[in-house]
């Protein structure tokens, strides 16, 4: 309740203050409760690695992928968590796209006429 020197608060604010200490005598620092938390960013296993197009062409074609992003869970590094998430491998496909967008054009073409 102290964050202010009471020199600085307004007469209204005096007032509200000795309300809140005459309700909370004892304070009200046992109403406040700390919860540990945790800074970082999410990542996915493939991020900041360069696949090749082969290495991309094995992953989209493995027929577990659905069942492996569904399974997997999070785990903490120093400052990251690595997430295997559909959110996440969108991510790091769409930016394995942006920096090869001919190879894997070709890529797609290839594979749109072997099925």
């Amino acid at each position: 309740m102290n964050a202010l020197p009471k020199s600085r608060l307004s007469n209204k604010s005096k007032e509200l203050l000795s309300v809140l200490e005459r309700k909370y005598p004892d304070g009200t620092s046992k109403y406040i409760r700390y919860y540990p938390s945790l800074g970082g960013f999410v990542t996915t296993e493939i991020s900041n690695k360069e696949l090749g197009i082969n290495q991309w062409k094995k992953i989209l074609m493995d027929d577990r992928l659905e069942e492996k992003l569904k399974a997997s869970k999070s785990k903490w590094n120093t400052n990251s968590v690595v997430e295997n998430s559909l959110f996440g491998f969108a991510n790091d496909f769409r930016a394995a796209v942006s920096k090869s967008p001919i190879e894997f054009i070709e890529l797609y073409l290839n594979l749109k006429q072997s099925n």
